[in-house]
């Protein structure tokens, strides 16, 4: 395998890094990017913005949660991590 310097390097970037060998168009990535970061940091602001009433930050504590489990579980359409693993991950590191 390692002969073939770009099937080493697929393999590599699959088992080692997670991810794919399809190319990534920058521009592309960029929108998703800055829409993904407009939507999910939208939804921690619910309860300040339509004034719900009781505890806000508790509330908006729970909803940044949530936003990051549904993050990570998008996240997995594009990794090769399940969707419930991928949710786990991004929730644990967006909390610590």
């Amino acid at each position: 395998v390692s002969k073939d310097r770009e099937q080493w390097l697929n393999i590599m970037l699959a088992e080692e890094y997670g991810l794919g060998t399809q190319m990534i168009r920058p521009l592309r990535a960029a929108v998703i990017t800055f829409a993904s970061f407009v939507a999910f940091g939208f939804i921690p602001l619910i309860a300040f913005i339509f004034q719900i009433s009781g505890d806000k930050f508790l509330l908006a504590t729970i909803l940044t949660g949530l936003s990051f489990f549904l993050l990570g579980g998008v996240k997995s359409l594009w990794s090769l991590e399940s969707p419930w693993i991928s949710a786990l991950r991004t929730f644990l590191i967006g909390s610590t």
